[in-house]
């Protein structure tokens, strides 16, 4: 079958097909790379103008919602550049292969920081996204004072989301499930694949 990879570390019979998961595609052709290599680039620059922003502002970090937008930014950084790096982190040698075109620089370990990093800062974006929804909950409809919203909420606002990201992509890496990404997720070693 020229569609399967095998990781050669493995003497395992049992092969994972990925065309069989549910919600799960084999990107072809240059777009995808294309694509993320835009997006990426330009969420990354839009977050890096907001922080500068921020610090130009009268207020600078004084205000808790400059707080959680530059907790935001940043962890949408690290998830941009990982994301915008597309094919370039992953392994020179093509194994595993995921389907994916583009220019391969990497090694596996390079390829294990990419997932780490794009888990980690798109989880993180998105819990302090949801914090930023409390603290204007708390703030507009339950009309929360300012001082008592730092006193008693804003903890949580950065403890949660940098937890929730760090639950997520720690254990990938004290597990050794580091054999690379698939669609930006990472693939349990020892498993030979077949795309």
């Amino acid at each position: 079958d020229n569609n399967s990879t095998t990781n050669p570390n493995v003497n395992s019979e049992e092969t994972i097909n990925y065309k069989d998961a549910p919600g799960v595609e084999v990107v072809q052709g240059d777009f995808a790379t294309i694509a993320a290599r835009c997006t990426g680039s330009i969420s990354t620059i839009s977050s890096f103008l907001i922080i500068y922003l921020i610090f130009k502002s009268k207020t600078k970090l004084t205000t808790i919602y400059h707080r959680l937008m530059l907790g935001m930014c940043i962890a949408d950084i690290m998830g941009s550049i990982a994301m915008g790096l597309t094919t370039i982190p992953m392994p020179r040698d093509g194994v595993p292969d995921f389907g994916w075109a583009g220019t391969r620089l990497g090694t596996r370990s390079t390829c294990t920081a990419q997932g780490f990093f794009f888990l980690t800062g798109f989880v993180c974006m998105f819990g302090y996204n949801m914090t930023l929804c409390v603290y204007n909950a708390l703030a507009i409809a339950f009309r929360m004072r300012e001082h008592n919203i730092i006193k008693y909420a804003e903890p949580f606002f950065h403890i949660v989301p940098i937890g929730l990201a760090l639950v997520m992509s720690v254990p990938p890496l004290v597990l050794d499930i580091k054999d690379g990404i698939k669609e930006y997720g990472y693939i349990p070693s020892g498993e030979n694949i077949e795309i």
